[in-house]
């Protein structure tokens, strides 16, 4: 991040950022590269900015830890993020099916997980629903995304995901359903639950014995555990170790070799 003085602190990273105090501001949206041009906003969090120098991640705004006296003209303000917390799943393992499940008809619906086309990623916009920032996912050079559709209808997309190979194992760093896939109301079951087993077997092809790794919310740990079986293994991490991952591949993908 240029020009932000930055200190590590434990698991986060603590940025220097540096304010105005004759200007006011207005828009939650904090874009760091003109952090010297405005003015924090007292007693709010903002949702999100965008930090230009960490490769366009979005970033979430954890904890303001403390604020400094005005110094020549600034006020100077620690604020703790942590550039890697859109990796925490907070994805509901709503069912786990042999496919997916359509909540109108009950029928459990074929499907195929395919790559990542640059056409797709015209239309999964956060403006069309969806909630992580693809097109910025798509520009990190060792990810490999995927998407999940159906046998009849290879053209819309019901789930992604966002995958790396490191080597051992496969890590998992995001999961997320079609927008018509959420709430209530969603018209396939099964769609996390499918890409998680798709990535074990992913895994598994690849001589890494299913091995699967992932970082969870902290209010979700106990879900994953007993949804895909995965074990905590310390902080938000967990992993899906063989044995479940063969339970997951064999309930989604009963023919793979």
């Amino acid at each position: 991040m240029d020009g932000v003085p930055t200190i590590h602190l434990a698991s986060a990273t603590c940025h220097l950022i540096y304010y105005q105090s004759n200007t006011s501001v207005d828009n939650p949206l904090i874009d760091v590269s003109e952090a010297k041009n405005k003015n924090p906003i007292k007693n709010k969090y903002p949702d999100t900015w965008q930090a230009s120098g960490f490769g366009e991640y979005v970033v979430k705004l954890v904890f303001l830890i403390k604020k400094t006296p005005k110094l020549f003209g600034y006020s100077l303000y620690f604020y703790i993020v942590n550039p890697e917390n859109q990796y925490h799943l907070n994805v509901e393992i709503d069912k786990l099916t042999n496919s997916i499940l359509n909540t109108l008809t009950n029928e459990s619906i074929q499907t195929d997980v395919q790559l990542l086309s640059k056409d797709d990623l015209k239309t999964i916009t956060k403006k069309n629903g969806w909630l992580f920032s693809w097109k910025s996912e798509a520009k990190l050079a060792d990810r490999i995304l995927l998407k999940l559709v159906t046998l009849e209808d290879p053209i819309t997309i019901q789930g992604l995901a966002s995958i790396s190979d490191y080597g051992d194992h496969y890590y998992l760093h995001l999961v997320e359903s079609a927008p018509f896939n959420l709430g209530k109301n969603k018209l396939y079951q099964g769609v996390p639950g499918n890409l998680f087993a798709y990535t074990c077997k992913v895994s598994w092809n690849k001589g890494y014995e299913g091995f699967v790794s992932f970082t969870s919310k902290t209010l979700l740990i106990k879900h994953y555990e007993e949804s895909l079986g995965a074990t905590h293994v310390g902080g938000h991490k967990m992993v899906i170790f063989p044995h479940e991952a063969l339970k997951l591949i064999r309930q989604y993908y009963p023919t793979n070799n």
